[in-house]
């Protein structure tokens, strides 16, 4: 019995202590004391698992996170690829896309312009007033030479319109599509070997300077044929003049083979 109670004080002094207790009276501060002691030795094994447990997971997670920042830093310096990247694309989609609109406005400026010098391309009339100026300065001068009814062809850039005057002498003229106006008209005129043929073509010139130039006088249209080459007195079959009137040019051509061609255009033309 004594060996029992003496296995109970070394193993479960904490229940011993209890059945013991008046027993004990002079021992009861190292009985607490071993008790105490006892409890603490079975506990401890029960709990030091989690501790463990608990040690294990903090060094995971201090693991973890001394790995994190190289995922951390790999997955950052790849956003800022893709950003990097998604900016440069942007960029060069905004400077392709300044370059068209820039490219398409020059283009609609370049075609802007060009309408509006071809608008300028005109004698100031369109064919029905042309005959009217025309055959009104022949009149004053008492000559039979008319411009008849007048019959627009379509082409594929421009219109035309003509006029025999006589089998040796005709006009061409050029109609803008666009607004109808004249862009230009050429005498064409030939010899026959008569005084009459070479002046038709003389005085057809110095019409044409009179419908398109009212305001010119007696003096200035001869100074203009003159200008030309036409009151030199000299050879007039090779000859490859113009001068220019108030926005209005006057070319002279002539040659053994085409005759005599006089245009009538407008000064910035160089067509």
């Amino acid at each position: 019995m004594k060996f029992l109670k003496i296995l109970g004080w070394i193993f479960v002094p904490f229940i011993m202590i209890w059945f013991q207790w008046k027993n004990i009276s002079n021992y009861r501060v190292p009985a607490i004391i071993w008790s105490i002691l006892a409890i603490v030795i079975v506990i401890a094994p029960k709990n030091q698992s989690p501790d463990l447990k608990s040690t294990h997971s903090i060094s995971t997670t201090a693991s973890t996170s001394t790995q994190e920042p190289t995922t951390v830093d790999t997955t950052t310096k790849t956003e800022l690829e893709a950003k990097q990247k998604a900016e440069e694309e942007a960029e060069a989609e905004a400077k392709a896309k300044a370059e068209e609109e820039a490219k398409k406005k020059a283009e609609e400026e370049a075609k802007a312009k060009k309408e509006s010098e071809e608008l300028t391309h005109n004698i100031g009339m369109n064919p029905e007033q042309f005959k009217t100026a025309f055959n009104n300065a022949s009149k004053s001068l008492k000559s039979d030479l008319k411009v008849g009814k007048i019959s627009i062809e379509d082409g594929a850039v421009q219109n035309t319109f003509k006029n025999n005057f006589t089998k040796n002498l005709g006009l061409v003229g050029v109609v803008n599509k666009k607004d109808g106006s004249v862009r230009s008209v050429t005498f064409i005129g030939g010899g026959d070997g008569t005084a009459k043929s070479g002046t038709d073509i003389i005085i057809s010139m110095g019409l044409a300077i009179m419908a398109t130039n009212p305001e010119l006088s007696v003096d200035d249209r001869g100074n203009v044929l003159r200008e030309l080459g036409l009151m030199d007195g000299g050879d007039v079959l090779n000859l490859k003049k113009d001068t220019v009137r108030n926005g209005i040019k006057y070319s002279l051509n002539t040659s053994a083979e085409l005759g005599i061609l006089f245009t009538v255009s407008n000064a910035n033309d160089d067509e």
